[in-house]
């Protein structure tokens, strides 16, 4: 019996040009935003129209003269950069491709910058991360940071948390209308002249440097800061004009 006629298989030779062309796109559009980021974020934030909900929460969160550790989820970290342009605050940001691209938009808008990962887990890494946010007056970090899972806690949030011996403060977004990325964060970037709410949640009190280890008090720690960010989510969608 005669086989049937079957279409070839792709050859190598022709997934290259298509491989080599993806690659190519990513660069080009890579650099594009590169260059032209900081820009289009700066007439974001202008066209903005940002609401504050339980700010006071955040202007009292000093210990010594030193800020609080600001947590906001990776989805949001566009919308974080372009609500508190001016506030005196380091962003922790991976050495990731899309962290230092995100990186050189933040230090284009004029926030400081601390290359590290919430997720990391080793201990070296850990302490230089501690000893470069001691110079800073609030540390800005993305605790699901840089690649996920998102929405969930990374162990370096905790250490940072508890050796800086610093109020967390959790921060909960909100926009009337945004793009969406079909990335692992679902990235959320609001539009042109929505209306965007900023909400806050402070933690009830500065974690014992126990947290910084797994254990019960890391455990307490990990429960009341996931219970504050949804907290700081659910005010901000409330504060929303129906």
């Amino acid at each position: 019996m005669a086989s049937p006629d079957l279409d070839p298989a792709p050859s190598a030779t022709t997934k290259a040009p298509a491989s080599r062309w993806r690659k190519l796109r990513r660069r080009i559009l890579h650099r594009l935003t590169w260059w032209l980021g900081p820009t289009v974020i700066r007439f974001l934030i202008k066209s903005w129209r940002i609401k504050v909900v339980d700010r006071e929460i955040l202007e009292q969160a000093h210990v010594d003269g030193n800020g609080p550790i600001i947590a906001f989820w990776h989805q949001q970290i566009l919308t974080s950069v372009g609500t508190h342009v001016g506030f005196p605050v380091d962003v922790l940001m991976s050495h990731h491709r899309d962290g230092a691209l995100t990186a050189h938009i933040a230090g284009k808008l004029g926030y400081g910058i601390i290359r590290g990962s919430s997720s990391s887990g080793g201990s070296v890494a850990l302490r230089q991360m501690v000893r470069a946010a001691q110079e800073s007056s609030a540390v800005g970090i993305t605790p699901d940071g840089p690649r996920g899972p998102a929405f969930q806690l990374a162990p370096g949030v905790f250490f940072l948390t508890a050796m800086l011996q610093r109020p967390l403060v959790a921060t909960g977004y909100a926009a009337s209308s945004y793009w969406q990325a079909k990335s692992w964060d679902t990235m959320i970037v609001p539009k042109p002249f929505a209306t965007v709410v900023v909400a806050y949640t402070g933690l009830s009190q500065i974690p014992p440097r126990a947290a910084a280890k797994e254990g019960p008090a890391r455990d307490a720690l990990h429960d009341e800061v996931m219970a504050a960010m949804a907290a700081a989510a659910a005010k901000a969608k409330a504060a929303l004009p129906k």
